[in-house]
């Protein structure tokens, strides 16, 4: 059902603006280091509450 998967889950560019609409909140991103460190915490953060597929250019998040 098309319909399903499209209500299911919910595509970003990334798993700081995923995690952020969640709720999860970054520390202030000053450098790359910093900004890598955010990414692996908040898809750290998402992998916990629920299930996330890694894709180039995004990651897919399924709703809960």
């Amino acid at each position: 059902d098309v319909i399903a998967l499209c209500c299911d889950w919910t595509e970003y560019a990334n798993a700081v603006e995923a995690a952020e609409a969640y709720g999860w909140e970054s520390e202030d991103v000053g450098d790359d280091e910093k900004a890598d460190t955010s990414e692996r915490e908040a898809l750290e953060f998402l992998q916990d509450e629920t299930t996330v597929l890694e894709f180039e250019g995004g990651i897919l998040v399924q709703n809960y």
